[in-house]
Parts: structure tokens; sequence; C-alpha cells
């Protein structure tokens, strides 16, 4: 279906189910961005009067779950209650004409920051942008941001992709700026299949052979120029060896630009204008959406290959979807394409390739057969490492004249392995000294050798947690529980059995007996658990004692638990003895974060006050008694059956009031919104008052006032001192709040609505209004206007009845003295499409007119020359008491056929005339000449 939408707020107004529109096409083209659509549809239906231009439709896009949106730029309304519809993209308007970029020089920015500059204020965002870098950009001319975005699409060389999403039932506007480079989708397309027709078109009317490059303005007003030639696209296109040469300025604002760079650019030019500009048109069946053929799919700007033996010659094509059309009501169906960035086969091309891959398929080898004949580096690296130490030992140690003959060579072969014996040590004790070396080695850095490297060994103040598994695993190990002194020498050490357990974050440890001793302090512990969970300990024990300097905590049953630098201390009874101060808590909790400390109880009883300048409660907080004091700060919310607001001074102040600061949105980025003052509520004089209040202290009217409700009800009097407005007003009467005598609205039972001046004057927007607007006909015997305006409609229709009549201008005091109507222009309806009976007119227009007599007199005051419909007048121009001008216009037109007809027969006579009189005087002169 399609949706649509008001032009203004887009908000949604009425749907054309399918059924109801045909004859849809969306035209869609890459290179230029440009978008339209167009469909036929019913001009009777509800929907129908919202087909007015500048209103919006949303038809379904190329992709399932896809829309794209359009802008209603004409209508036409045809015979037999038709209407075509005809929109462009939304885009197209809505970027384009948003705001003006003036002439300047933009600041270093990223292609991202320039397309978020661009599209601000526009109505569209930043959607998916791929970044290429920094560039200042100069602007010369002033430009408007759609203009200006395909230029930074060049610059960066990118591409425009606009699109729409419906994010909580919202439309919402997307700019993409991707790599210009199509989808394969693996789409191949072939004659007698789903390749319908093909058409090939060659234009060579821009074609050149030689360009000159022009670079940018420098600064003391030069400019770089560069000659660049083709000789072969002159030998085929040029004339008499002349070359077809233009002139070209690369989209670059570099005054920095070598003469190098600009010759590339330039180059590159020249190769796209010395090849005749091919466009490949093509109907393709699009059967992606047929059961069983989803891979046959593809869409705009895809790349596809075609085949067509038929073609002559034979066409074998890779290209990208450049433009196409297509119908958007039925997902099946025809796709009418334009290719671009094509890559053109001939068929000797593809056969070459063809037998290329059959010949590397014809010499490849077996796997297993080179499997069975191959080896690998390594293996070929070892079978040559002795061959090449011997020939390098030979060549260092033996000499080239010796090796010259076999006696010398064996000499010293022999020597050489004498004196490789004296280095040699035996395999065996090479190996115990290394042991050995390892174990004095790994006792001097307090480390072990495992797996070929040192590895630190366990320290009682070093001792951390890797953690690398994600599955769970449990493992029973042997623990080896030891304590060393300063110098690294194990003191004692015990093993005991020890379970281990991970999952992901966590270890969990227990072990039977622990015995740890350390300097001065000392843990015993009957059982102990330790849980780690990602940065959290939580430790717990039966029974601890812990000596340390003069202080002493007993516990029956503690936990702590640490995270990230804090410390949570909990206990059910304690008893805390610190320097002669003594503190007793049925529950305490203390949290040792930086230099706060929190307490947390059941019951805390202070005699004095708490002084605070800071006073955070995490948890509830209960008032027994009245909360007072001055002015604060709150976030958060308020949660309660009633909220009451009392003034104890009520009888003196008159009421209680209530303040809520209002702002106003600016365009700005650091502050969007700006304060503006405060809104009043108040219950002076026994009445709710609302009123606004400025920065100034002065009384303002609200911006206006919003209640979003199916039904509302006022059981006493609504009076309006300025203006009331609302979308459904119910009333059983309305007065006029000034002058309650002269005016009065009254609800009829019957269904209609009597507006009754009361003898007094009637005016619809007459007092601070500019129009009346009404969304259904409005009726009246007699309208007085001063001017009649369009309002959503491009034109203004004076309707008559079906059955006959006319739109009549007279005076306002007789319904028969004519006034004129002035214009820049008087055009008659002329299509066929209102006619009947059409036929050649064979008369005389000239005999016509030559019966008619103009006359001269006043009318109006004026003097006028014309026809007298009572008098010399052709009847087929009188219309009633008046005359057609279109009849006249047409019958001027015959009539002037026919003069120019019988102004060729005198031109004929008259050249007739003149030879017969040259002839004539030539023989006078004869007959002169004998005499």
């Amino acid at each position: 279906m399609i949706h649509l939408l008001n032009g203004q707020d887009t908000k949604i107004l009425d749907v054309i189910p399918k059924g109801n529109y045909w004859g849809d096409n969306h035209h869609r083209s890459l290179k230029s961005n440009l978008e339209k659509c167009e469909f036929m549809t019913h001009a009777n239906k509800r929907f129908s009067p919202y087909l007015a231009e500048r209103n919006r439709i949303i038809i379904p896009g190329e992709r399932p779950e896809s829309y794209r949106e359009f802008i209603i730029f004409q209508v036409h309304k045809m015979k037999n209650n038709q209407m075509k519809v005809y929109g462009k993209a939304s885009y197209l308007d809505d970027i384009k004409k948003s705001k003006v970029i003036r002439p300047g020089k933009t600041e270093a920015k990223s292609n991202v920051s320039h397309v978020e500059d661009t599209l601000s204020s526009t109505g569209w965002l930043p959607g998916n942008i791929i970044y290429k870098g920094i560039r200042t950009l100069e602007i010369e001319n002033y430009t408007n941001p759609f203009a200006f975005l395909k230029r930074l699409a060049s610059e960066f060389e990118l591409e425009l992709q606009f699109r729409i999403e419906l994010e909580d039932y919202e439309i919402v506007r997307y700019v993409d700026m991707v790599k210009p480079t199509g989808v394969w989708r693996g789409r191949e397309v072939e004659f007698g299949k789903d390749l319908l027709n093909i058409s090939r078109k060659e234009n060579t009317a821009d074609i050149v052979t030689a360009l000159i490059g022009v670079g940018p303005d420098h600064e003391d007003g030069t400019r770089l120029e560069v000659l660049v030639e083709d000789k072969d696209a002159l030998k085929r296109w040029g004339r008499n060896g002349q070359h077809l040469i233009a002139y070209y300025e690369p989209q670059s604002t570099d005054q920095n630009m070598t003469k190098e760079r600009l010759r590339t650019l330039t180059e590159n030019e020249l190769k796209k204008r010395v090849k005749a500009v091919v466009e490949y048109e093509s109907e393709i069946a699009d059967l992606g959406n047929v059961a069983g053929l989803r891979n046959k799919e593809f869409y705009f700007g895809d790349q596809i290959k075609i085949k067509d033996t038929t073609f002559n010659p034979p066409l074998y094509l890779e290209a990208r979807i450049h433009t196409m059309d297509r119908p958007f009501k039925r997902k099946s169906a025809r796709k009418k394409v334009t290719l671009g960035d094509y890559k053109d086969l001939t068929e000797e091309q593809v056969h070459a390739i063809w037998k290329s891959l059959q010949d590397q398929i014809r010499r490849k080898i077996s796997q297993a057969d080179l499997l069975e004949r191959t080896y690998d580096k390594e293996t070929i690296d070892q079978k040559d490492m002795p061959g090449n130490q011997a020939k390098d030992k030979l060549d260092a140690e033996v000499g080239l004249g010796t090796i010259e003959t076999t006696t010398g060579a064996k000499d010293k072969a022999d020597k050489a392995e004498s004196n490789a014996k004296k280095f040699a040590v035996p395999k065996e004790v090479y190996e115990q000294k290394v042991q050995e070396l390892v174990g004095d080695i790994a006792n001097k850095v307090d480390a072990e050798w495992v797996n070929g490297q040192l590895v630190n060994k366990a320290n009682k103040d070093d001792v951390y947690t890797v953690e690398e598994l994600d599955n769970k695993f449990n493992n029973v190990v042997s623990k080896t529980t030891y304590e060393t002194d300063k110098d690294g020498i194990i003191k004692d050490l015990q093993s005991h059995e020890t379970m281990i357990r991970q999952n992901e974050t966590e270890i969990a440890s227990k072990a039977s007996v622990t015995e740890y001793n350390s300097l001065k302090n000392r843990v015993d512990t009957a059982e102990t658990s330790i849980t780690q969970n990602a940065d959290q300990i939580e430790f717990k024990a039966s029974k601890n004692e812990l000596n340390q300097a003069t202080q002493r905590i007993s516990t029956a049953e503690s936990q702590i638990n640490v995270m990230a630098g804090k410390l949570e201390f909990k206990a059910e009874s304690s008893e805390v003895n610190a320097l002669g101060e003594r503190v007793n808590s049925a529950e305490i909790t203390i949290d040792g974060l930086k230099s706060e400390i929190e307490f947390k109880a059941d019951r805390i009883e202070l005699e004095g006050f708490v002084t605070a300048n800071d006073l955070k409660v995490r948890g509830d907080l209960e008032f027994g008694g009245k909360l007072k004091g001055a002015t604060g700060t709150f976030s958060g919310e308020v949660e309660a059956a009633q909220l009451i607001i009392d003034n104890p001074d009520i009888e003196q102040d008159g009421g209680v009031g209530l303040r809520l600061q209002t702002a106003m949105w600016q365009e700005s980025t650091s502050k969007p919104f700006k304060r503006t003052g405060h809104l009043e509520f108040n219950t002076l004089n026994d009445a709710l008052e609302i009123y606004k209040v400025n920065l100034s202290g002065n009384e303002v009217p609200l911006n206006g006032f919003r209640i979003n409700v199916k039904r509302s009800e006022f059981l006493g009097d609504v009076v309006a001192s300025e203006s009331l407005y609302a979308n459904r007003l119910f009333a059983k009467t309305i007065y006029s709040s000034h002058y309650p005598d002269k005016f009065i609205i009254n609800d009829y039972e019957n269904g209609s609505v009597s507006v009754n001046a009361l003898d007094n004057k009637l005016y619809l927007g007459y007092v601070n209004t500019n129009e009346v607007e009404s969304k259904q006909p409005f009726r009246t015997i007699d309208l007085y206007v001063n001017s009649i305006r369009a309002n959503t409609s491009s034109n203004v229709y004076l309707r008559v009845p079906a059955s006959g009549g006319e739109a009549v201008v007279s005076s306002t005091a007789s319904t028969v003295d004519y006034k004129p109507i002035r214009a820049g222009d008087f055009i008659n309806s002329s299509s066929e499409v209102n006619k009947t009976n059409i036929e050649k007119f064979e008369g005389s227009a000239l005999d016509i007119f030559n019966q008619s007599v103009i006359y001269k007199y006043i009318k109006n005051d004026v003097e006028e020359y014309g026809f007298v419909t009572e008098r010399e007048t052709p009847t087929e121009i009188i219309r009633g008491e008046g005359v057609s001008s279109y009849s006249i216009q047409g019958l001027l037109v015959k009539s002037v056929q026919e003069l120019s007809t019988i102004k060729e027969q005198h031109n004929d006579q008259i050249n007739y005339l003149e030879m017969q009189v040259e002839v004539l005087m030539q023989e006078i002169n004869n007959l002169k000449g004998v005499s």
C-alpha cells in the first residue's frame, strides 16, 4: 500500500490499498541521484483529497521491509474520476531547500564532520559514513546542501545513498556515504531465461583526442597548464590530422598542485573522453521473490553478469545497475535497467579464458601422487645440512689445491676429523652438565626451569593468580605451603591436599589445615573458605584471632568483603577497643572508600544535630515529624497515594503556589535550550491560575498549552479572553465573552450547528486572523470576499453543475451587469478528452467573417469594438448572449490559412505576369533593333 503524509508535519493522513492504484513506476538514477515515482489512482475516494501537491507519499522499497519517501509535485486529473500522481524523492527538496551555503573556506575536517555540518537543520541525519581523511574545502559560489553533498562524495571518492527507517513509529531519514562498488550476489542473466530484452547505445558527441588541463588559481593570479593528447584517438577520431581538443579543470582547490599532479588528473580524464559513451539498456525478469529462486534477486546498484549469444556480436557483459525502472506494487515483475561501469568481453576472449582454465586443469597433478614425490622444507633442509657443512669445512680447512687430488682430499679429511675430536664432549657428560647449570641458575635467580624457560618461584610477598580458561574445571593437587626468609632459604614446608575450582571469573579455594607464621603476626584457622569473584574477595571464618600492636578484635562470626579498594566489615556482635574509646553495636557497617565512612544500624539515637555539607541516603528515609529547610535540589521520583501541599499561612497569603522553570529551543550545539523564565501555578482567589513569568519578572503569555486527552469536561463556564483552540469542542451553547447579546452558537439536535449573529454582522477571520480554514465544503447563498486564493492546491476551481451552467462574473448590483476578467493569459481546454464528434472543418472561415459586421459602441463608459449578437453576428460563434472567443480564435486561424493559400496563388500569378512582361520587353527591344 501507499501511505499519505501531511506535507508539513508528516503525520499519516490515509493509505491507498494495492487495489486502488495502477500504472505504478519507480525510477532511480545512480549518476544524477534523481529519484521519482508515478502512479494512477481514483479521484473520488476517501484518500483522493490528500493527493495534493507538497503532501508526501511512502511507497514500498525494492528490498524487503524498506520504504522510499516522495513529495507530490504534480497531479493530473482526468475523466472517469481518475488521476495521475507524480512524486520526487523527498531528499531532493528537504536537503536542497533547507538552507544556503555561502562562499568561504571550511576548516580542516574529515568527510564525516563535513557531512554532519552540511545536514544540520535539514531533517536528515548522517548514517553510514566511510572515513576517507581530512580536507579543507574552498566554496567559491553560493550553493545548497544537496549540491555540496555531491561535491563531498566526489572529493572523497564515495557514493551518496539516501534511505528512511521506521523507528518507534516515526520516520527517521539517513544519508550514507559509502564506497562506490555494487554488491555481487551471483546474479547471472541469460537471454531466453530471465533476460527479456537488451539494447546498446553508443554516443560519440563528447569525444576529444586532447585536453588542456588548467590548475587552480595561484595567489599571483597565474594558473598551471598542461597539454595531454592521445595519438591512437587522433588517428581514429581526428579530422585532417587535427585534434578534437577541449579544456579540463579538476574539481580541486589545492593551490599547491604540482604540474605532475595536474598532468595525472588530466590524463585520467582524457581516458574517459577518448572512447565512445556506450550504454546498455535491458529488461530483466526479477525472480527473487519466486519460491525456490531466492538466489535470483538483484537490486539497484548491484553488479550483474549478462550473456546473450543471439546478440551481434555475442555479448558477455559484467556491469553495474546505474538506473532502474520498476513497478512497486508487485514484488515479482520486470525491471528495466541501464548498465554502467561495465566490462565488455568478446566471445573470443571468453573462449580464450575457458581454454586457459582447461589447460591448467590438464596440467594439474593428482594430489596423492604429488604427496608421494614431495618432501617438505624441513626434510630438505636436514638432507642438505650435512653436505653444506662438509663443503664449508672443506673450503675453509682443506683448500681448493688439495681437493684436486684424491690423496690430498683424504689427508685433509683425516686431519679435520682429528681436530674435531679435540673439541667433542660425550653426550652423557653434556646432558649432566646442562642439568647442573639449570639448577644453579634457578637457585641464583629464585626461579625454576620449565619447558626450556625460567619461571619465577612463588614468593609470599608477591603471589598472583592468572585466569585464562573459559570452561569450568576441578583439580585435586598437592598444595605445598612454605615460608622463606629474606635470603630465599626455605625454612618450613608442609603439604596438604587442596581443592581448586575455577568457573570463568570465580576461583574457590578450600584447605584442610593451614599454618602461616610471619614476623610478629599470626593467624590460626580451623577451617577457611576464600572465594574470589572478578574483583571481589569474600573471606569468612568460624574463629579468628588477630593480635597486632596495641589493638584487639574478637569476633564470633564475621564477614569481610573487599571490592576495588573498598573494605566492608559486618559483625553480629563486636567489641572494638582502640585508644581508650569503645563502640557497642548490634549491627555496624563501616565502608572505607577514600575519606568516606558510612554507618548502618537498626537504630541510631542522637541527642544533638547531624551537621554535614553533603548528606546522602542510599536506602529509604522516613520522617516522623516535618521536613523544614530552605531551597534545595531534588532528582528522582516521589511515590505517594496523595501529595498534599498545605500553606500554614493560607489565611494571610491567600493560596499555595508551584513554580516550574521554562526554556526554549535554540540553534546551538553547546546549549540547545535557553532559559525563558518560569511557570506559576497558584490557588489564589479560590481558583487555579497558570501563567508564565519571563526573566524580567513580567507576566507574559505561554507559547502553548497542550493536553492530550480523549475527552475533557468542564462543569462550569469556560471563558477565553483571547482565543480558544481545540480539535473537538463539545458545548451546548457558546456566547461571546465580550458581547453575549451579539453572538451565539447553538447545538441543534438534528446534527446541525447554528451560528447566530443576533441581527448583527457575522465576520469569519475578521479579528486577529488571516484566513478561515475548512476541511469540508463551505456552502452559502452569497459569499462576499476581497480575494480567493489557493490553499494546498496549485489551482482554484469554480465548479458549476454537471448538467450545465456557466461561471458568471458580474457586478454586485446586478447578475447581468457583466465585468471583465484580467489575467496573464486565458487558456482554453483543448484536449480531445472533453470533445466528441471530432471532424475536420472544411468550410470557409473567410465567408463566415465576411458576413459579420463589427460595431463601435460604449460599454461600461468605455468605447469598444466588437460583435452585437442581435445583429450581423455569425451563428457559429454565438453562445447565449455572448460570443465564443475560443471559436473565434479557431476560425481566425482558419482564415489566416485561407489567406495564405490565396497569397501563394497571387504570388504564382505575379511571377507568371512578371515573366510575361520580361518576354514582351525582350520582343519590344528586338523590334526596336530592327527598326
